[in-house]
């Protein structure tokens, strides 16, 4: 948590870092702050090491409509002193009258090929007959975009915002699938797959859907 401002509604988490112990997981340093946002939160930070710089990703601004993704560097270490792009602000904004909206929460790999993307969260809200957004039926989704490498900054989906169509590399098709996967329940048994556990019935047929995980969907609804 970082200082507080005296506003109790407000929240002002901060990013903070210590060293630990790889072989135990021990705290080894007290935390230090290293990110304290003008937005009240900072969260789901990320830091890699590229060239010369280490790059601090962190999500901003709250999980609804005012999410955003921010990006610094710094050439001295894990903490900093951090310097943002000379944009001076988020990498993008979707904002709330966007299809694709609150994104955020970015982490960045390289693939086999050289390659760079980012996964990312975001939402994808339905209208209602008013035209007034609904809150998202899905909740928050994975999204995959190219990053490009410029001045030693990283620049997400060709810099457009996020939509459901997203931009890679030049050299990458993306290519829909030709089958959906869809239950076929004439069979004895069933294709693995399966998680819920309860009784369900057709007509005169009662199946028992299996599942791995140790918990029945009783049990996970009493534990929600």
């Amino acid at each position: 948590m970082s200082t507080r401002t005296g506003d109790p509604k407000k929240k002002d988490f901060a990013i903070h870092t210590s060293e630990i112990s790889l072989p135990t997981g021990k705290t080894l340093t007290a935390p230090v702050v290293i990110r304290k946002s003008p937005f009240g939160i900072a969260e789901g930070s990320h830091i890699i090491k590229k060239g010369k710089y280490y790059y601090l990703f962190t999500a901003e601004g709250g999980t609804e409509q005012g999410h955003q993704e921010w990006v610094f560097r710094s050439t001295e270490g894990v903490f900093g002193p951090w310097e943002a792009n000379v944009k001076g602000g988020p990498l993008w904004y979707n904002g709330p009258e966007e299809e694709v909206q609150r994104t955020g929460h970015v982490d960045v790999f390289e693939d086999g090929e050289g390659r760079w993307w980012a996964v990312l969260l975001g939402v994808r809200p339905m209208k209602d007959d008013q035209g007034k957004w609904l809150e998202p039926q899905l909740g928050r989704e994975t999204f995959l975009v190219g990053v490009e490498w410029i001045d030693d900054w990283p620049v997400f989906n060709g810099g457009k915002n996020v939509g459901i169509l997203t931009q890679g590399p030049a050299d990458v098709v993306q290519v829909a699938r030709a089958k959906m996967w869809k239950a076929n329940l004439e069979r004895e048994d069933l294709e693995p797959g399966w998680y819920e556990k309860s009784e369900w019935s057709s007509g005169s047929r009662s199946i028992l859907f299996t599942y791995k995980n140790r918990y029945t969907i009783e049990e996970m609804l009493v534990s929600i």
